[in-house]
């Protein structure tokens, strides 16, 4: 754990500039909550110029339904986004359940993230969505455009995503590309490629073959 300095300053840090007072809004009816409960680890990422930054995961309760129906549209995707970091798999799974179709582009790195962490439940729900024809036509171009800004936000996610496969998932699944995080990583960079000359990197490990030789 580390200590943080102000509630309002990390909840504005995950968000574009433009945000500030809609995040800010946001911070102000949060539960009250120590600092220190937040993790040390951050994840970090660019859009549009801007360097931006979450918690890895914070550890507070959640906002009573009065304070989150006062709330404005845009400020309730920016409170969904936050409590994907929440501590709790069941919580995070509920708020991202209410981003996945969040034209915001500020909401992407808050869907992709999760793809390249352990709850497999989650990362199901993701490659539900991100596989629709509706998906690709409405949002990919976001999501694209995203990535293709922030290349090592990708790598990153889908490094995770392969280890997670690789250590628990592998008996399931045999191919990545079987995996649900194996489908979003391939349907991202697919996104991403539109938008960039220089394609994303498929690093993508071997398969395992069996003594007849077969995947």
């Amino acid at each position: 754990m580390t200590d943080y300095p102000n509630t309002t300053t990390d909840v504005t840090a995950a968000f574009p500039a433009a945000l500030r007072d809609d995040a800010a809004s946001v911070a102000a009816v949060l539960p009250a909550w120590h600092p220190y409960r937040m993790s040390a680890g951050v994840v970090t990422f660019r859009m549009v110029g801007e360097e931006l930054r979450f918690p890895y995961r914070w550890y507070p309760d959640e906002v009573d339904r009065a304070a989150y129906r006062s709330l404005s549209s845009v400020q309730r995707a920016i409170l969904d986004c936050w409590y994907t970091r929440h501590h709790d798999g069941r919580v995070r799974q509920r708020s991202l359940a209410r981003i996945l179709d969040c034209e915001h582009p500020w909401a992407a790195p808050f869907v992709i993230r999760p793809v390249g962490e352990y709850v497999i439940e989650i990362v199901r729900m993701i490659a539900t969505v991100v596989s629709t024809t509706e998906w690709w036509r409405d949002r990919s171009e976001t999501y694209g455009r995203f990535l293709a800004e922030d290349r090592e936000f990708f790598a990153s996610v889908a490094a995770r995503a392969v280890s997670y496969w690789d250590c628990y998932h592998r008996g399931d699944h045999a191919l990545f590309s079987r995996y649900p995080g194996g489908v979003v990583v391939e349907r991202l960079r697919e996104a991403a490629n539109r938008f960039t000359d220089t394609p994303l990197p498929h690093n993508v490990p071997r398969e395992r073959r069996s003594p007849s030789g077969r995947a």
